[in-house]
């Protein structure tokens, strides 16, 4: 990885994504994380230019200054591929929140929280490759605010405004509207000032280096045995330890990073891999979350429950949609789906039993065999006609008939099931079925078999 580039503002010309007297309206989503510079949810832009837009929200603790309008403002007519856009302050329900871009993806401090809980810690070389990422987007960010003469006063690099796509790359956002932020909360207070806030920004990479690295940033952190020394020696000048030569650019800082051997920096895809062993899950649940409120906003049906709508959803194997075999112990009908990763159905199957009868060119054949024949795989049917329904049944590709026998059903099923209205409902759209089909030759060769046979078999149908 290199450092971008620099880019410059935006021509003056341009107009802004929202005009000062304009009243953007938006809506809450759901939360995302819980931060040092203030909450931030999810939100999705209502009118405007950004209407239907996902955005991060980052609460207020009230009205903005005029010092972060301004920061807001420039930060408006500001754009670089490194950057996440920052694009508006505005009001929703009386509290204020600060908008800005939404990708896919976590902030960094959501993974350092997960590795301090867990006890966890990312692979050295994809440390590098993020630090590496986060120094480049800061460089960017530094570029583009020299004009106002100000950058010298300006820290452009905090830890929760930094975001991790899923695809494995770092963006630095809320620039500079973070540094006012900073500021005006007090998140950064203990920290001792250094000559400049480009010096500030070195330190706050070294000590990211070192907590991804060794999941600490704790008085022996950087005595980890499992830290390379030319990664621990980059670490002690970026934080400013003593005896080590410091850095006093980020530009220095991004030099010496790179020079490191190649197998020392991951690339995208491993940064990738990495995110998805140590926040898959969230991952997965934030995305399946996003997707549900784009449903809902495109007025899609969205009737699936919530608490279910997070399981995972295996898919059913041959082996499992097999059917059972017949000595096989059954479970009640409530719990038939308890031991499986599927979602139930919202009701069970009908106390009914469907016949599949077979091809037309096959008729022939089962007219002449006995009824017993007309099912491939007889199932045996329990004493009770209520077990009837509570076998699972899968159709395969070789299986032409599921009906049991009628002679094995128990006389309660079978006088329920065959009726001689049926009957004769049945022969009667099947025979007009079969005039549709005689109009080719063969098909009025089996109209007139059927016909035949269908009379030396039920004389009474036809009196």
């Amino acid at each position: 990885m290199t450092a971008s580039m620099a880019t410059h503002p935006r021509k003056s010309s341009q107009p802004a994504l929202l005009s000062p007297t304009q009243s953007p309206r938006c809506e809450v989503l759901f939360e995302l994380f819980e931060g040092e510079l203030g909450q931030v949810l999810l939100g999705r832009m209502l009118s405007g230019n950004d209407a239907g837009r996902l955005v991060t929200l980052r609460r207020l603790g009230g009205a903005p200054s005029a010092e972060l309008t301004r920061a807001v403002d420039f930060a408006r007519t500001i754009s670089s591929p490194r950057l996440k856009k920052t694009l508006c302050t505005l009001r929703i329900d009386g509290t204020w929140f600060l908008a800005s871009e939404y990708l896919s993806g976590v902030a960094l401090s959501e993974l350092t929280h997960a590795l301090a809980e867990h006890g966890e810690k990312v692979a050295t070389a994809v440390a590098v490759c993020i630090t590496l990422d986060v120094v480049s987007s800061t460089m960017a960010a530094r570029d583009l605010i020299e004009s106002g003469g100000s950058a010298a006063k300006i820290r452009c690099l905090h830890g929760e405004s930094v975001w991790l796509a899923d695809f494995g790359e770092a963006f630095l956002g809320e620039v500079p509207a973070s540094s006012v932020l900073a500021d005006e909360t007090g998140a950064y207070s203990g920290l001792n000032a250094l000559e400049n806030a480009e010096a500030e920004d070195v330190r706050t990479a070294g000590h990211l280096l070192l907590e991804l690295a060794t999941g600490s940033l704790g008085a022996s952190a950087l005595e980890d045995p499992s830290l390379p020394e030319d990664v621990r020696e980059l670490i002690a000048g970026a934080t400013r330890r003593t005896g080590a030569e410091p850095f006093t650019s980020l530009h220095a800082f991004a030099e010496a990073l790179g020079s490191l051997d190649a197998s020392s920096i991951a690339t995208d895809e491993e940064v990738s891999a990495e995110l998805q062993r140590l926040l898959g899950s969230q991952l997965e649940i934030r995305r399946q979350k996003v997707a549900m409120t784009e449903r809902a906003a495109l007025g899609e049906s969205t009737e699936q429950d919530e608490t279910k709508f997070f399981r995972a959803v295996s898919v059913p194997t041959q082996r499992e949609t097999a059917r059972p075999p017949a000595d096989a112990p059954r479970a009640p009908v409530g719990e038939a789906h308890s031991n499986t990763h599927r979602i139930a159905p919202r009701s069970e199957p009908p106390d009914q039993l469907t016949t599949i009868f077979r091809r037309p060119d096959h008729l022939l054949e089962s007219l002449d065999e006995t009824p017993t024949t007309i099912a491939e795989a007889p199932t045996a049917v329990d004493d009770t006609p209520t077990t009837v329904a509570e076998a699972p049944v899968a159709i395969g590709e070789d299986t032409e008939t599921i009906a049991a026998p009628l002679s094995s059903m128990p006389p309660e099923l079978a006088q329920r099931f065959i009726t001689p209205r049926r009957a004769l409902v049945f022969v009667l759209l099947l025979l007009a079925v079969l005039a549709f089909a005689a109009t080719t030759p063969r098909g009025a060769a089996v109209t007139n078999a059927l016909a035949r046979s269908l009379h030396q078999r039920f004389p009474a149908v036809f009196r």
